[in-house]
């Protein structure tokens, strides 16, 4: 399992210039060795959420006519993962208080791989409405999850700008799904399953 989110991280670490510079613009001095074990998690997991909501949005082109989707089932399909953040929110802020809030990085990280890849080898409309809702849940986890993370271990004169920078990171994940989306969109009507798995 470490050696996987160890791979996962790996992947992620183009963004940790980017978190780094945001840091510093907002810090004037931040100390790589502060920034780094702290608030590098939180962004990464920050923009796997604004990749995982928006996905979907593009996905949802070459979906509609594989699976015969009408527009009940496109408004399931999108409001899923947001009736699932409201309740990981709400319920996993109390629980990451009671587990830790180490423990509840590494399962929430492996929740939102696992539910990604597994939307790829859906069959049927309901399967994808409820693997959206449980994303949304990891999703409404991870933002007490990461807020609290950084506002635990990073020095306070920082912690206000770089909790004000995950929305920054959020949107860069957003920004990457349109642009992966994009290019992923020319490999054929299966091209959603390679996007919900990315």
């Amino acid at each position: 399992l470490a050696e996987f989110l160890a791979g996962v991280l790996k992947q992620l670490r183009p963004l940790r210039p980017l978190a780094l510079d945001l840091a510093q613009a907002y810090g004037n001095v931040v100390a790589e060795d502060v920034v780094a074990p702290t608030a590098l998690p939180a962004f990464d997991i920050a923009s796997i959420d604004g990749y995982a909501l928006t996905i979907i949005g593009i996905a949802l082109v070459s979906m509609k006519p594989q699976l015969g989707l009408n527009s009940v089932d496109v408004g399931l399909i999108g409001a899923a993962a947001l009736v699932g953040i409201f309740i990981g929110g709400v319920v996993f802020g109390y629980v990451t208080d009671k587990v830790g809030r180490k423990v509840m990085y590494v399962a929430d990280l492996v929740g939102l791989v696992a539910v990604s890849i597994a939307s790829a080898f859906v069959a049927e409309v309901w399967q994808l409405v409820a693997l959206r809702f449980v994303l949304g849940v990891a999703i409404g986890a991870d933002y007490p999850i990461a807020s609290s993370l950084l506002a635990e271990f990073i020095p306070s004169r920082y912690r206000g700008r770089l909790l004000g920078s995950l929305f920054v990171v959020w949107a860069g994940g957003a920004a990457a799904a349109a642009a992966i989306g994009w290019a992923l969109s020319t490999l054929g009507p299966d091209a959603w399953r390679y996007m919900l798995a990315s």
